[in-house]
């Protein structure tokens, strides 16, 4: 027993360490971006897609993901992932041109989009309902130490090598865990074989394409109409792929789990919170270097703390909700990200870093006591044979809400003539996705449990 145990725990870990690379990875780029921007020539519209379509991919392949599982061993799904996100990293750091980044993070974000719901998907299988609260926690804890080190690593490697050493150390930590998992990562069993539907795969990719392509040139001049007429589409397409599930005996994402109120609270309301969280990302370093005109390195270093902190909240609110309940974290944990909106909002041209590591403090805090709670709060509602189904749906609307963030910070902060004013009003949006997620947590979050 010890030594199934034992097994069982090393397994955990390695797909942690995997999903910590990734997360790592997200968070090195951000300290990077106006780097990037100043060689390679272009605007933060342009940018932006650096975040936009990394947050599409993964959210075309997420709903893929129950498929994965089901028809792959968890091992060599598991390294195969591990491997697209190096040979990802290489291209981007050999980048001759724009262009090239950008394939290179849509090959990363291949990676991402099926070791982040396989992580989550295996957590919550390996314990019993009453101590998963815990164990999202200790996940959390783990992936939240690379907000902590990523954007100061980032930054110390921008000023001081080149935004390419970024993408470097991201290759070298792939080798790493790659050769960990070929030595020691066992299978794990028991996950439901789910058919391959190509129409719905067609569905899916396409519907969930327009809305994040959408989302993504709504930042552009002249794009707009466009752009709204590709997110009705999106809409439409992806209603069509729900319906087609709903009539499937075996379907490739069963989208019944959005019956359940507790659930579909819980997939819905984190994509206000991931909005907040990638407009933070865009306009923080834009805000911190080009603003306050601090280097790269500062830029990462104001970002440390909120990490730190929000790192050991999460572990901290695992265990509250398997002692308390969901309602008071949500609660709680809304109303402190609203007040974090609002305090970045009212951040002035020129300012002292002290306020500024106080808001982003705050706001990273205040997502770590409620993410983890409202996660398990949700899939805990649901029978364990449609965890694999709960999980890529929730990671699908947090995708939405990521790039629905990235395109209006930067959409709104384009009305603006000043680097500061666009600053400002992206800051605005961000305080407005927050008072919604609030809302939502005082409105729909009612049960204890």
């Amino acid at each position: 027993m010890t030594s199934n145990n034992t097994k069982a725990k090393l397994n955990i870990a390695i797909i942690l360490s995997g999903t910590f690379l990734v997360m790592l990875n997200q968070q090195l780029l951000s300290p990077a971006l106006p780097a990037i921007m100043d060689e390679m020539g272009v605007g933060a519209t342009t940018v932006q897609w650096l975040q936009s379509a990394y947050a599409m991919i993964i959210a075309i392949l997420v709903p893929l993901s129950a498929f994965f599982l089901g028809k792959l061993s968890t091992r060599k799904l598991f390294i195969l992932a591990l491997v697209i996100f190096g040979i990802g990293s290489l291209l981007c750091a050999l980048a001759p041109a724009f262009g090239v980044i950008l394939a290179g993070r849509m090959i990363q974000a291949c990676s991402a989009g099926v070791l982040l719901p396989m992580c989550i998907t295996m957590l919550m299988l390996s314990f019993p309902k009453e101590k998963r609260g815990t164990a999202m926690g200790v996940s959390s804890l783990v992936m939240g130490v690379a907000p902590a080190l990523g954007p100061a690593l980032s930054g110390i490697f921008v000023d001081h090598f080149s935004w390419r050493a970024i993408f470097i150390l991201g290759s070298v930590l792939a080798a790493i865990v790659i050769l960990l998992a070929v030595a020691v990562l066992k299978n794990m069993e028991g996950f439901e074989k789910s058919s391959f539907d190509l129409p719905s795969v067609i569905l899916s990719s396409l519907g969930l394409l327009g809305i994040l392509y959408g989302l993504s040139t709504f930042s552009e001049p002249g794009k707009r109409l466009m752009s709204v007429g590709v997110i009705v589409a999106g809409i439409i397409i992806l209603t069509g792929f729900a319906r087609r599930q709903m009539r499937l005996q075996k379907p490739l994402l069963n989208v019944r789990t959005l019956g359940t109120r507790c659930f579909r609270v819980s997939a819905i309301a984190p994509g206000f919170m991931q909005a907040v969280l990638y407009g933070s990302m865009v306009l923080m370093p834009i805000y911190i270097q080009n603003v306050l005109g601090e280097s790269a390195t500062v830029s990462g270093l104001v970002l440390m703390p909120g990490a730190i902190l929000g790192a050991v909240v999460a572990y901290i609110s695992g265990r509250l909700f398997d002692r308390h309940g969901v309602r008071r974290l949500a609660l709680t944990g809304g109303a402190m990200l609203a007040i974090s909106g609002i305090g970045l909002a009212l951040l002035p041209e020129v300012a002292l870093l002290i306020p500024v590591v106080c808001a982003y403090a705050l706001l990273a805090v205040s997502m770590q006591v409620v993410v983890t709670p409202l996660k398990t709060w949700g899939l805990n509602s649901l029978d364990n044979s449609l965890v694999p189904h709960g999980t890529p749906i929730q990671n699908t609307f947090v995708s939405v809400g990521g790039s629905l963030g990235t395109a209006m910070v930067v959409s709104i902060g384009a009305l603006a003539g000043s680097q500061y004013m666009q600053v400002h009003l992206g800051f605005i949006c961000m305080a407005v996705f927050a008072l919604a997620y609030f809302l939502m947590m005082v409105v729909f979050v009612k049960e204890k449990r």
